[in-house]
């Protein structure tokens, strides 16, 4: 009687391991199937990109400009110096400044303390706070606008090798709004 008790709990053991492996043959299928369809959708997703790129590079060649040489140096006319700071603006009134480096060439490191001085020097004035936030960036903030625009504008801090530039990001936001009542026309979102 306890063998055949034996027997029957043995080939019940026997049934479960043969289940639980084909429950996991099955699962490591659905894995790789898994797997391959991940590398499809990155493979589309870097062939969009460089189509995109593409695009961009032949939109910029029709409007007559050149794209950058890859050895040319950036300079802060060449970055989003463009963008300053308006009367409107509620601050605060931040501007990064990097090292300049060639475009082949990895970000510089930038010393804070060096770049504080070097403002001083300049009488750069109305700062507010300096700081370092990542290898080859400082963060400038000024009490005023003014202050703000004319650091971008300052043609020697360009020539001791630094670029200023106010983000654009900085200045504006978009995005979708929603539940505006149809009583609101478009010019009084854009005046308020």
């Amino acid at each position: 009687m306890e063998d055949l008790e034996n027997v029957e709990m043995r080939s019940q053991q026997k049934e479960i391991k043969n289940r639980s492996r084909s429950n996991s043959r099955t699962r490591d299928t659905s894995n790789i199937s898994a797997m391959s369809n991940e590398d499809t959708v990155n493979q589309q997703h870097k062939s969009q990109r460089k189509r995109k790129t593409d695009e961009h590079l032949d939109n910029i060649q029709k409007k007559g400009k050149e794209p950058q040489a890859s050895g040319s140096v950036i300079h802060s006319s060449q970055t989003d110096n463009d963008n300053l700071y308006d009367v409107n603006h509620i601050g605060p009134y931040t501007v990064y400044v990097d090292k300049e480096f060639e475009q082949h060439e990895h970000r510089r490191a930038i010393n804070a303390i060096k770049l504080t001085k070097t403002l001083v020097d300049l009488g750069i004035s109305g700062i507010q706070e300096i700081s370092k936030i990542g290898y080859g960036r400082c963060k400038v903030t000024f009490y005023s606008y003014k202050a703000a625009n004319e650091l971008t504008k300052n043609k020697q801090l360009n020539i001791l090798g630094y670029v200023a530039k106010i983000p654009q990001h900085f200045l504006g936001k978009m995005g979708i709004i929603f539940n505006v009542p149809e009583s609101i026309t478009l010019k009084d979102l854009e005046q308020n």
